[in-house]
C-alpha cells in the first residue's frame, strides 16, 4: 500500500504517541513504586560533574560495572533540561520503551505468514514488565540501556546484512558503529551480548562463502574494539576508574549449584517459584518460560534456517546464560539483572519460531502467542502511583542531620548517595568501609576528593543493617572519642569536633 504523506504523517505521529503513552505508564506505575537508593543516585551525581566541567570524571571511582557508564552519559544529558527526579524516574521507563519498540522492529522485519495481531500478542510478553525485572529494568544504574543498546544494534546488523556491503549504506554504518563504540565504552553487556555474539555470527556466515559480509565484521571489531581501548585510555590517563566485572570459572564441585541457580532464577524472571506459589497464574507463568526456553533450544537447532538477527540473539542467549551459570560474578545467588538480556533475546528468539510455523500450524501458533500473551497480561501493574515513593527513613535521616548543621560526613555505602538526595543535597556523603582492620575510602562509586583533608567531614553514619565491618570500638581506636552518639532509625550516628577527613588521609598513607 502506498502511504500518502497524511497517512506517513499519522503512521508516525501515532507512533510517537504509543511510545511516550508506554514511557509516561512505566512511570506511573513502576518506576514511581521504587525508591531512590545509593547505586541510583551515584550516576546522576557524576552526570553532574560532567557537566560542571569534569567531562571524564577525574578522580571516580566507577560503580558496579566495568565501563563508563550509558546511565552516566544519559543522566548528564537529561540533567541539562530536567531536574534530578525528573532524570531519576525517566531513564528506566524510557529506554525499555526502547526495548520495546526494538523488539517490534526485529520481529517486523522477519517473513511470516502469520496476522499482524499475533505478532502484536506476543510482544505482550515484553511490554508488561514482570515483577522481578521492575526495579534492574525501571530505575537508574541497572542494564536497561544496556539491552536497548544490544537491540537496536541486533536491528542495524539485521538491516546492513540486506545491504550489498557497508559501502552502499554509509549514515546506516556509521550510525551502527558509532552507537558499538559508545555501547561498548558503555556497558560490558554490550560487548559481550552483542559485539561477541555478532561477530561470531559474522565469522560463520564468512565461512560459508558470504563474503560480502567482510566488510561488517571488520567495522563490528574496529567499533568494539575501540569502545574497549577508549574505557582503558579513560581509565590509564587519570580519568574515570573502572573496575571489570571478574569473570573467573567455578570449580567443577560448584556446578549443579550454579546449574540449579540458573534454572531458578530463568523462572524467577517468569514470575515463577514452586517453593513460594503453584496458584494458577505462577503455573501458567513456569509454563510460559519453558515454552520460551524450549522454543529457544529449538531454533538453536535448527541455526542455519534462522533469520541474521535471530542468530545473533541465540548467541546473546548462551553467552549470557554461559556466564551466569559457568563463572562466579553471581556467586550463586539468582542475581536476574545478569541473566536479563537473556529474558528479551530469548523471547524475541520464542516469538520468531511462533511466527516462523506455516499456516497448517496457526493453531499452535495461536495457543503459544496466547500464552504468552496471557502470561504478558499478569504483569500489567494497574498500581497508580501519583508520585515516586519515598525512603520515609532516609527522609528523616538527613532531616535530623541538616538540623545539627552537618555539610560533610563519612557513613556506610547504601546510606550515603540516597542520604545526600534524600537531603535535597544539602549535605555530601561519601562512602567508606574497612580493610585490613583500617577505616578506608570506599574504592566504589565514589570521589577522591572526598577523602582529602579539604572534605572536612565531622560525621560517621553506620548502618545497624550492613556495618561494612565499621564498629564503634574502630571508630574510637582511628579517630578518637566522639563527641556525640544517635542511634537513630536503623542507623548510629557519631558526630565529632575534629577534621575527620584528614584523620582518613593519614590513615590511607
Amino acid at each position: 500500500m502506498v502511504r500518502t504523506p497524511l497517512r506517513k504523517f499519522a503512521f508516525w505521529a501515532g507512533g510517537l504517541a504509543l511510545f511516550c503513552g508506554l514511557v509516561l505508564y512505566y512511570i506511573f506505575f513502576y518506576s514511581y513504586a521504587f525508591p531512590v537508593n545509593s547505586d541510583n543516585m551515584y550516576f546522576i551525581h557524576a552526570a553532574e560533574d560532567v557537566l560542571a566541567g569534569n567531562v571524564l570524571l577525574k578522580g571516580w571511582n566507577g560503580g558496579f560495572f566495568g565501563a563508563l557508564t550509558g546511565d552516566i552519559l544519559w543522566a548528564a544529558g537529561l540533567r541539562l533540561f530536567l531536574s534530578q527526579k525528573a532524570v531519576l524516574y525517566l531513564i528506566g521507563p524510557l529506554s525499555y520503551a526502547l526495548i520495546v519498540l526494538f523488539s517490534w522492529l526485529i520481529l517486523s522485519a522477519l517473513p511470516t505468514e502469520s496476522s499482524g495481531w499475533i505478532r502484536g500478542v506476543l510482544l505482550l510478553a515484553i511490554v508488561f514488565v514482570p515483577a522481578a525485572l521492575r526495579h534492574n529494568m525501571l530505575t537508574v544504574g541497572m542494564h536497561g540501556i544496556a539491552i536497548a543498546t544490544i537491540l537496536i544494534l541486533t536491528w542495524l546488523a539485521a538491516r546492513l546484512d540486506q545491504q550489498k556491503g557497508i559501502a552502499h549504506a554509509k549514515w546506516l554504518s556509521a550510525a551502527y558503529a558509532l552507537l558499538l563504540w559508545g555501547g561498548c565504552l558503555a556497558d560490558g553487556f554490550v560487548l559481550y551480548y552483542f559485539a561477541l555474539p555478532a561477530i561470531l555470527v559474522l565469522i560463520i556466515e564468512l565461512l560459508r562463502g558470504r563474503r560480502i559480509l567482510r566488510g561488517l565484521l571488520g567495522l563490528t571489531i574496529l567499533a568494539a574494539a575501540g569502545g574497549i581501548l577508549t574505557d582503558k585510555l579513560i581509565s590509564r590517563f587519570g580519568f574515570l576508574q573502572t573496575v571489570p566485572t571478574s569473570f573467573s570459572l567455578i570449580s567443577f564441585s560448584d556446578l549443579p549449584h550454579y546449574l540449579q541457580n540458573s534454572f531458578r532464577t530463568w523462572f524467577l524472571m517468569f514470575g515463577f517459584d514452586p517453593a513460594a506459589d503453584l496458584s494458577a497464574i505462577a503455573v501458567l507463568r513456569g509454563m510460559a518460560g519453558l515454552v520460551v526456553m524450549a522454543l529457544t533450544i529449538s531454533a538453536a537447532l535448527r541455526y542455519f534456517k534462522q533469520p541474521f538477527s535471530i542468530r545473533i540473539l541465540l548467541f546473546c542467549c548462551l553467552l549470557n546464560a554461559g556466564s551466569f551459570t559457568l563463572t562466579g560474578v553471581t556467586n550463586g545467588e539468582p542475581a536476574v539483572r545478569y541473566l536479563s538480556p537473556a529474558f528479551f533475546a530469548a523471547t524475541i528468539v520464542a516469538a520468531a519460531q511462533i511466527l516462523s510455523w506455516r499456516p497448517e500450524k496457526r493453531h499452535f501458533a495461536w495457543a503459544a502467542a496466547l500464552l504468552l500473551g496471557v502470561f504478558g497480561l499478569s504483569n500489567l501493574s494497574l498500581s497508580w502511583h501519583s508520585a515516586p515513593v519515598s525512603n520515609q527513613a532516609y527522609v528523616e535521616i538527613a532531616d535530623a542531620l541538616k538540623d545539627r548543621g552537618i555539610t560533610r560526613l563519612y557513613a556506610t555505602y547504601w546510606e550515603t548517595h540516597a542520604l545526600s538526595y534524600y537531603s535535597g543535597e544539602k549535605f555530601i556523603s561519601a562512602p567508606i568501609t574497612v580493610a585490613d582492620g583500617r577505616i578506608v575510602p570506599y574504592q566504589w562509586s565514589s570521589k577522591a576528593d572526598w577523602y582529602q583533608p579539604a572534605f572536612e567531614a565531622d560525621c560517621v553514619l553506620v548502618s545497624q543493617n550492613k556495618r561494612y565491618g565499621i564498629t564503634e570500638a574502630l571508630l574510637v581506636e582511628q579517630f578518637g572519642e566522639f563527641q556525640h552518639h544517635l542511634a537513630y532509625l536503623g542507623t548510629d550516628l557519631y558526630f565529632y569536633d575534629k577534621n575527620l577527613s584528614a584523620l582518613i588521609t593519614e590513615s590511607g598513607d
